[in-house]
């Protein structure tokens, strides 16, 4: 069973919105990353889509932090791996 951040088992309100997600999820991966400037979240999509946030909650929600650099790093290596496992 998957869980969303928020400590239950995923609670999407229709199958559809959560097919949506998963569809969304495969494509995109299963984080955003969100920058407060100095900090950059890594914040789980189930959670973003099921709860929404902002930014001045997001400390508080308890997501890994990364710094600018290594996130621009790690989102760019993503993107060139789903890049080259859709052709």
């Amino acid at each position: 069973m998957e869980y969303c951040h928020c400590g239950l088992p995923l609670h999407y309100p229709t199958p559809e919105a959560e097919l949506h997600m998963r569809r969304t999820i495969a494509r995109y991966g299963p984080s955003l990353y969100v920058s407060d400037g100095a900090v950059v979240y890594i914040v789980q999509r189930h959670y973003a889509a099921l709860h929404g946030f902002t930014g001045a909650t997001l400390p508080g929600l308890g997501f890994p932090t990364v710094t600018p650099a290594t996130a621009q790093a790690t989102v760019h290596a993503e993107t060139q791996q789903r890049r080259s496992s859709a052709t």
